[in-house]
């Protein structure tokens, strides 16, 4: 077989064997018929009023629960597959929407950084902007650290 076509054929079969893990991780727990939904909540950080979703399984709790760092996409949304996979496993999953991306105001990170000048600026807003994102997200945990059905010592 030509090197090429061997190196194809290899990667398809990764791709293959990636989606049939992913759907079977992301499947229900076995004799579950389960319907989460998120709901829409809203965090302070700074002076921004931010927004997210939470998701949370049956029952009172205290539940462990992970907060989900999206990436930069402008869209995050709620992670629906992700999320569904931890609250079918007893977990509250939080999807908050850092400042200028899903639902929360402000300027989008990457409209921010296309702006920039030179490497170099580009390089000082970068790291600028990390450390903001990060204090959003250090407000979302402490969020979720205030939630009555959410166990602070089980957070991820």
């Amino acid at each position: 077989m030509d090197g090429r076509v061997w190196l194809v054929a290899q990667r398809m079969a990764l791709v293959a064997w990636l989606i049939a893990s992913l759907t079977a991780a992301i499947a229900p727990v076995a004799g579950q018929d389960l319907v989460f939904k998120p709901e829409l909540f809203a965090f302070a950080s700074g002076d921004l009023d931010l927004k997210g979703f939470i998701w949370k399984p049956e029952g009172a709790g205290p539940f462990p629960a992970p907060l989900w760092n999206h990436g930069s996409e402008k869209k995050p949304g709620a992670v629906h597959p992700v999320a569904r996979f931890f609250v079918a496993r007893g977990y509250v999953f939080l999807v908050p929407h850092r400042r200028g991306q899903g639902r929360s105001p402000g300027p989008y990170i990457m409209d921010q950084l296309r702006a920039a000048g030179s490497r170099a600026e580009r390089s000082r807003m970068l790291v600028k902007l990390h450390e903001v994102q990060l204090r959003d997200q250090l407000a979302a945990l402490s969020y979720l650290k205030g939630l009555s059905f959410v166990d602070p010592q089980r957070l991820g």
